[in-house]
């Protein structure tokens, strides 16, 4: 499964190298001239890995990987530095900033590839914690942020909750009840109440486009979502998580 990348560098040779070594790992690279496009982008996509150059234009990458770090939407994001030179101050300033790694300039190209390698490992193991994905659908159950194909999709309380009970069913179908009980579990079940499951289940399959159609209406019984036998692989299916962090 190819995740997408953000490179923020003015320097073309440096924005080269970057691009072949995401490549080279399944990285699909956007490259931004400057900090502040980046910081404009991170409003609409969240990649999954941002390298900043420290050298680059203002206000500097080191500046914005400081910025990325306090700001909750962004903390948790992988970045790696550019260091100007090898010296150990620059190298620990990108680090104290807030920076996953930091490479120096020149960049050795085979050290480059096999670093960014080690850290798309360690994103692909912390992406199953607290992670739902099913094709375009990436829910994130720690931030309660849902996205698809990499766009936000803004979901009510119980429209997330019913495409968390639908994904971890693994296709398996859920009645009305369950999903009732999942959904709102203060709520008394009976027919007339779980007839509202038809509301949020029509709003959902709105807000989800063209991937709502695979959330199937079983006659009688209730709803299950239709995956895709390769969305169950192990790297990029999708990964049930017990927490329920909205209780």
């Amino acid at each position: 499964m190819k995740l997408p990348a953000l490179i923020s560098s003015d320097d073309a040779a440096l924005t080269r190298a970057l691009q072949s070594a995401l490549a080279a790992v399944d990285f699909t690279v956007a490259v931004c001239a400057d900090p502040l496009e980046l910081a404009r982008r991170l409003g609409g996509v969240q990649p999954d890995l941002v390298v900043l150059d420290a050298a680059g234009p203002p206000p500097g990458g080191l500046a914005l990987c400081s910025q990325l770090r306090h700001e909750r939407a962004t903390a948790d994001l992988a970045i790696v530095m550019i260091a100007a030179s090898a010296q150990p101050a620059e190298r620990i300033a990108a680090l104290d900033a807030g920076a996953d790694d930091c490479l120096a300039r020149p960049l050795n190209p085979n050290e480059l590839v096999a670093r960014i390698r080690a850290l798309r490992r360690r994103l692909r193991r912390s992406a199953l914690k607290g992670q739902l994905r099913a094709g375009p659908i990436h829910m994130d159950l720690d931030r309660w942020i849902v996205r698809l194909d990499g766009q936000r999709v803004e979901l009510t309380k119980m429209e997330f909750r019913l495409l968390q009970a639908l994904l971890e069913a693994h296709g398996r179908a859920l009645t009305r009840d369950a999903l009732l009980r999942r959904i709102s579990p203060h709520t008394a079940v009976h027919g007339l109440v779980t007839r509202t499951i038809d509301v949020h289940v029509g709003r959902l399959r709105g807000k989800l486009g063209s991937s709502g159609k695979r959330i199937i209406t079983v006659r009688n019984v209730g709803f299950r979502f239709d995956i895709v036998p390769e969305w169950l692989s192990t790297e990029t299916g999708v990964q049930p998580d017990s927490r329920d962090p909205h209780t």
